[in-house]
């Protein structure tokens, strides 16, 4: 990161999602699913950033994951995206879900014994998404499907680029901020986790938006998309200092502006902050209107 840059707080590679990791508390009316074991966790200071090193498990490692297990698997170069590789092994968590245990190893095969020869697994977990393909159409003619299905479809899918991220996850599950700030509020034994509300007509703008992590991570990508176009890129890379100046801003300052109250000093004090970043910068509406289209 350029000097002066924030590190931030979250972007948590797991790297290990398998159905053995989640767990359930509370009661039958109020389950609570929680994640455990972070023992391969990474954090990462961007979205774009690639890892190198292949861990998880199996069936649920991405196949560009368990690619670089072997030389002769010939994985592509550079690394791989950890949130991708993540949305992989949740969608195999929910294919399961949905069939049975054990169903991935015996769609490919993989029962009693794994296959031992790495091309072979490679080639297992190449065959998911048309193994999922073949349960999806089989549900449909038996009048079983949900949108859950749908769902896998768009997560199961080879190349990485082209998998839903995780806050298009939530949005498909129908997962409110709201719901999850309350639930969250609850296990903290918070006042606030009573009002049992959930709908997101009355939530702040920047709740709508899907709250502050899920707009920072999505401006963070939004910028690294942008920062590759002609005409674009000066904008947000061309110098150190004007990257150390604008990533910051648009990732947080223009949260903190979408989160404040309309006319109250907190949105006066964003909007004086926005003007005096601007004011130097050949900044035209056609910049901000082309982050607009990578970001939604």
């Amino acid at each position: 990161l350029p000097k002066g840059s924030p590190r931030p707080a979250h972007f948590i590679v797991n790297r290990n999602l398998k159905t053995d990791n989640w767990i359930t508390s509370g009661s039958d009316e109020a389950p609570v699913i929680k994640l455990v074991d972070f023992s391969f966790a990474v954090q990462v200071v961007s979205p774009k950033q690639l890892l190198m090193e292949a861990c998880g498990s199996l069936p649920f490692c991405a196949p560009e994951v368990y690619q670089r297990t072997d030389d002769r698997l010939r994985a592509p170069p550079g690394g791989y995206c950890g949130f991708a590789a993540d949305i992989w092994s949740l969608g195999l968590c929910f294919m399961e879900l949905i069939c049975e245990p054990y169903s991935i190893e015996q769609r490919m095969g993989w029962l009693p014994n794994q296959p031992t020869e790495p091309s072979v697994i490679l080639k297992g977990l190449q065959s998911l998404p048309d193994r999922w393909t073949q349960i999806v159409e089989d549900r449909e003619r038996e009048g079983r499907t949900s949108h859950l299905e749908v769902l896998v479809s768009q997560l199961l899918v080879l190349a990485p680029e082209a998998r839903l991220n995780i806050w298009q996850v939530m949005t498909c599950l129908g997962v409110s901020t709201q719901q999850r700030q309350g639930r969250a509020s609850a296990r903290a034994g918070s006042p606030a986790a009573g009002n049992g509300s959930s709908d997101d007509s009355e939530a702040p703008f920047l709740d709508r938006l899907g709250g502050e992590l899920t707009l920072s991570m999505a401006l963070s990508q939004a910028l690294d998309r942008a920062s590759d176009t002609p005409g674009f890129r000066w904008m947000f890379g061309a110098t150190a200092e004007q990257a150390t100046t604008l990533r910051p801003f648009y990732t947080q300052e223009l949260v903190h502006l979408l989160g404040a109250a309309p006319g109250s000093a907190d949105e006066t004090s964003a909007l004086s902050r926005m003007e005096a970043v601007h004011r130097p910068l050949n900044v035209r509406e056609a910049h901000l209107d082309l982050l607009g289209a990578f970001l939604f």
